[in-house]
């Protein structure tokens, strides 16, 4: 964990109060090491296992230091910084490091602000509030929540976007104390509200435009080499890989084989499940085998603690089971290769066919809001009434000032700042307490290709398919059209059935990967308990009777898959919320 102090007064000293408030937050205990940067900045880390890794990079500059916070070791690109001896708005980066990082300028001369810049999505999460001492930040939600006063509440629509999206908009947080640190953008904090001084998003063009099917495919495959070279420079000799039977994991797979990586894999869910099934054909293809971690009955303890330490409500994957995964992973490796931003860079959420994409805002809001939210009772009606619209319009906001060579970008945009942002990036964040994330496709070798593509290259997923192709075939099938990838799913489906063993189950008939309804049922009474004592902050948007309603008659009538997924994000947000009053 990161836990800092901003002082905003000459008369605080940053050091004393992050003491003073990590033995309020952490009664038992004091910080290992405070790092002081002249009396205005203090910062310290907390191991969360014994093989948490350090996490501050200090480079002296003539006209004062530039702390780093980031996954990988910054001593790959130390030359190329100490040759910079300014600093400046724009910092010596570059912002070529891949994955993800904090970095801080901090000027000896006291008259000078301090200034911050985040990786260009922003998935190295930082909250931030402000105290009377100081600003102060962590990238764990609950350290900053324990800071601030319950007297200040929630905010009702940041709560609605975080139930029915997954996921909060901008900088918000479900309380109105605390912010997330900006993605993609340097900027320092001016009369209690950021200040953005320059932005380094990603950038959408057309660089691609003119090239043929066979030069792109070459660049795409070059990009993903190059990515896994960079990668090699900084993975430790124990590096494991998160197995899938998606295409992400595969592709990260085989680049970093092909790159000479040495990796151990593996794979959670249930044994028989055609997740775990897919993974271990995979493996078995280049090989190897993948190790299965069996996903455990939900630990109330750990499920309340991974959500009130991400600070987020869409995690649905590991509620209580988290901790076991990396600490798991943690006895094994060093480091774990993720395919975080796989999925949204190549196409995979642009080739819906059932919304209409003349307006590409209006069709991520269609895509991100599943309809039975606007059904659903447990959410108050006045929140649900006219949602979508509501909704498009707080994405058009986003989008104003866009600047794009194709319209699907807007909604690429929509995704990576968003959705991956503050959403899907809870995956590396979470494993980043234990281990090195080692986020594969976040890498500027990889972004700017797919950022620069049309719409024909990225609809289903057509160009990412044929490149890994073309490469690998043993790993990946022959793309096809529409109709013909119905055919051949069908023909391998049939050709599975039809060889399975008296034992095998056909697909229809296994196991689920992750049983939601099993996690709400074992911690039954915990929820109703909670959901209780958070009930007048929820009530506003939420309908706690119906959610309890909806609890107690599991043994009469069993949610949907969709509705344990909805109960399961107020119960997030219950667990939120008690970290805060």
């Amino acid at each position: 964990m990161i836990f800092g102090v901003l002082s905003l007064q000459a008369k605080h000293e940053a050091s004393q109060i992050l003491a003073a408030l990590f033995k309020r937050i952490h009664r038992d205990g004091t910080p290992d090491q405070i790092r002081t940067f002249d009396f205005r900045l203090a910062i310290t880390t907390i191991a969360g296992t014994p093989n948490s890794r350090p996490r501050i990079n200090i480079i002296p500059f003539s006209t004062g230091q530039l702390v780093i916070l980031a996954d990988i070791p910054i001593r790959e690109y130390v030359s190329y910084l100490e040759k910079t001896d300014a600093l400046s708005p724009d910092l010596p980066l570059a912002w070529s490091l891949p994955g993800r990082w904090i970095a801080i300028t901090v000027p000896h001369d006291i008259n000078k602000p301090i200034q911050w810049a985040s990786d260009p999505i922003g998935a190295q999460w930082l909250y931030v509030t402000e105290t009377s001492g100081g600003l102060v930040f962590s990238d764990n939600f609950w350290a900053v929540a324990k800071t601030v006063s319950s007297s200040q509440g929630i905010d009702p629509k940041a709560l609605c976007h975080a139930l029915v999206l997954g996921y909060n908009l901008g900088e918000e947080t479900i309380t109105p104390g605390i912010k997330l640190a900006p993605g993609g953008c340097v900027y320092q904090w001016d009369a209690g509200d950021f200040r953005i001084i320059r932005s380094h998003q990603l950038e959408y063009g057309d660089k691609m435009a003119g090239a043929t099917e066979a030069e792109k495919i070459t660049q795409v495959q070059a990009a993903f080499y190059e990515a896994a070279l960079s990668w090699k420079k900084v993975l430790p000799a124990r590096t494991a890989l998160s197995l899938s039977a998606g295409l992400d994991s595969r592709t990260a797979l085989a680049y970093l084989q092909r790159a000479g990586v040495e990796m151990s894999f593996y794979t959670f869910g249930q044994p028989g499940s055609t997740e775990v099934i897919g993974a271990q054909s995979i493996a078995q293809r280049v090989g190897y085998s993948t190790h299965l971690f069996k996903i455990p009955d939900a630990s109330w303890d750990d499920w309340e603690i991974n959500i009130q330490t991400l600070g987020t409500i869409g995690p649905l994957q590991q509620s209580g089971w988290a901790h076991s995964w990396r600490t798991m992973l943690a006895n094994e490796a060093d480091a774990v290769v993720i395919g975080y931003l796989g999925d949204a860079l190549t196409g995979k959420h642009l080739s819906s066919q059932q919304f209409n994409r003349s307006d590409w805002v209006n069709y991520w809001t269609h895509w991100s809001l599943s309809w039975e939210w606007q059904e659903w009772p447990g959410i108050r009606k006045k929140w649900r009434r006219d949602l979508p619209n509501n909704l498009a319009a707080s994405f058009r906001q986003i989008t104003q000032k866009l600047e794009v060579a194709f319209p699907h970008q807007q909604a690429f945009h929509l995704d990576f700042y968003c959705r991956q942002r503050r959403w899907v990036a809870s995956q590396p964040n979470d494993i980043g307490a234990a281990l090195l994330p080692v986020c594969f496709f976040y890498h500027p070798a990889i972004w700017k290709i797919w950022t620069n593509l049309a719409l024909s290259d990225l609809e289903r997923q057509r160009l990412y398919r044929r490149a890994n192709h073309q490469l690998f075939p043993d790993l990946f099938h022959r793309p096809v059209s529409p109709a013909g990838d119905l055919f051949q799913r069908a023909s391998r489906k049939l050709t599975r059935f039809l060889r399975r063993t008296d034992t095998a189950l056909p697909p229809s008939e296994r196991p689920r990967v992750i049983d939601r309804s099993r996690a709400l049922e074992r911690n039954q009474q915990q929820i109703i308990a909670q959901l209780e004592y958070s009930r007048e902050l929820l009530e506003e948007v939420v309908d706690v009777d119906f959610v309890l309603e909806r609890i107690g008659a599991f043994e009469l009538q069993r949610p949907s898959e969709a509705e344990c997924a909805m109960i399961m994000r107020v119960v997030n947000a219950s667990h939120l919320i008690s970290a805060i009053i």
